[in-house]
Parts: C-alpha cells; sequence; structure tokens
C-alpha cells in the first residue's frame, strides 16, 4: 500500500504540473494575443506618429559630396516615404550623421555627414527625384519604389536653361 501511495503521489505531482504548466499557456497565449512578431529586417517607419503596418518600398539614394566623395546605396523604408526618410533611414544604414530642422513642410537639412550648407553664396546640400530638382521640402516629397533620389551639395539655380 506504501509502494502505491508514493506512485499515486508521483502521478499526482505529474499530474498537477501537467495542469499547471497547461494554464500558463493559456494565461501565456491570452496576454500575448495582442503581441506583433519582431521583425528580421529593420525598416525605418516613414511615419513618425509610430508603428504601422504598412508595405516598404527600396529607392536608391546617392548622397554627392563634390569632389571628396559619391556614394550610393538601396535603401528599404515604408511606404508611404519621402526624400527625408529615405535620406534618415540611408544615413543611418551607412552610419553617417545628419542634421535637419522642421518637417513636413518645414523640413531643411543642414549637413549629411559632417558637411554643411554653406549659406546664401555656396554650395548647399540638394535634392532630385530621378534626375528632377526637387521642387518643395524633402519632408513632404515622395518617393515610390525603384526611384532614385541624389542629394549633392552644389547650387540651387532655378533659371531654366533653353
Amino acid at each position: 500500500m506504501f509502494g502505491t501511495r508514493a506512485r499515486n503521489s508521483f502521478t499526482g505531482s505529474i499530474c498537477t504540473a501537467s495542469v499547471v504548466g497547461l494554464l500558463i499557456g493559456i494565461l501565456f497565449g491570452v496576454v500575448c494575443t495582442g503581441c506583433e512578431r519582431i521583425p528580421d529586417k529593420v525598416v525605418l517607419d516613414s511615419n513618425a506618429g509610430g508603428i504601422e503596418n504598412s508595405a516598404s518600398i527600396v529607392a536608391d539614394l546617392v548622397l554627392d559630396f563634390g569632389d571628396t566623395e559619391k556614394r550610393k546605396i538601396s535603401v528599404e523604408v515604408n511606404s508611404p516615404a519621402t526624400v527625408l526618410s529615405l535620406l534618415q533611414a540611408g544615413t543611418t544604414q551607412i552610419g553617417a550623421s545628419l542634421e535637419y530642422s522642421g518637417s513636413s513642410e518645414t523640413a531643411f537639412v543642414k549637413s549629411i555627414n559632417g558637411v554643411a550648407n554653406e549659406g546664401r553664396n555656396g554650395k548647399n546640400w540638394i535634392f532630385k527625384i530621378n534626375g528632377e530638382l526637387g521642387d518643395c521640402s524633402c519632408g513632404v516629397a515622395g518617393i515610390d519604389d525603384g526611384d532614385e533620389v541624389l542629394w549633392q551639395l552644389g547650387s540651387y539655380n532655378t533659371e531654366k536653361k533653353d
């Protein structure tokens, strides 16, 4: 009889452990119902307001520092994307610094990787999308999958050549 009780106690312990494990599993499943899977790839969210589930695009970013360096990289960002969100993701990807002010319509790039604008009579950071000079703020200029965005240290000339 002693051996039977020991076996039943042992079996009871196993059953209790199984039930406790099952309850923990159910509780964990209920608690984590709203949990999101951690992504395999980090994609910079182009919407500063928070995380959204959206499609991503890949665009080329070209950083032209003039005589010193020109670098082209492919960058993935969430859609809808802007020239600024692509620049933010690209500089993060290559470990370059970026200094800008404002947002949306007032976004203005001050320096890229320590190379700053020179002001009214000097060279400044300007951008082109697929060869077309930007005509609005980089914070609102939209880009699509496959676009090429060139950031170039140069002069902003609005005169049209015939």
